[in-house]
């Protein structure tokens, strides 16, 4: 009878790890079609010209650009930036620039953000002007700009910090050298 108990447990302990290993395979999966479809995405996002509002406010000049609204998950937008704030030093707040948008006063008037990333110049720009394919995921990115071109667009990943991390060393490299 004991031998018979145990048995049962250990097959009842059996089914429930495969069963959370079928949950943790459908969660890659999840996760690894999306990093699929922000690749390609993001290919073809890199090289387009900026809009006219957004050039003549960013200027020729090589940046890193971060784009926020308020239509972005408010906690992705904080983690970018906290992230970008880590690496505020290696690449240089004179070459960050924040491209914020919303229509309620309540967007506006969050200081925090400006704070977090102060000297960062955050512009203002209309909603109604997409920069790029990215606008379509509703989520924060980043990109290089220079001479008017978008490039090395990155939509970062909320749940791996590290990934983003990469991008903004990465991108500290080419902006200083």
């Amino acid at each position: 009878m004991v031998l018979w108990l145990q048995y049962r447990q250990k097959m009842s302990h059996l089914i429930m790890e495969k069963a959370q290993m079928q949950i943790d395979w459908d969660q890659l999966f999840e996760e690894h079609k999306y990093t699929r479809n922000v690749w390609a995405l993001t290919a073809s996002s890199n090289n387009p010209k900026l809009p006219a509002e957004c050039f003549d406010k960013i200027g020729l000049k090589q940046s890193l650009v971060v784009r926020i609204s308020e239509n972005h998950c408010s906690t992705c937008v904080d983690q970018l930036l906290f992230q970008v704030k880590k690496h505020l030093e290696s690449i240089g707040h004179q070459q960050i620039i924040v491209l914020y948008s919303g229509q309620t006063p309540a967007f506006v008037k969050q200081k925090h953000r400006t704070h977090l990333l102060d000297p960062v110049r955050f512009i203002e720009i209309t909603d109604s002007i997409p920069l790029c394919s990215m606008d379509q995921f509703n989520l924060p990115y980043c990109f290089l700009t220079q001479g008017g071109f978008i490039s090395n667009t990155f939509l970062p990943y909320p749940a791996n910090d590290n990934f983003t991390s990469t991008y903004l060393n990465n991108i500290a490299l080419i902006l200083n050298n």
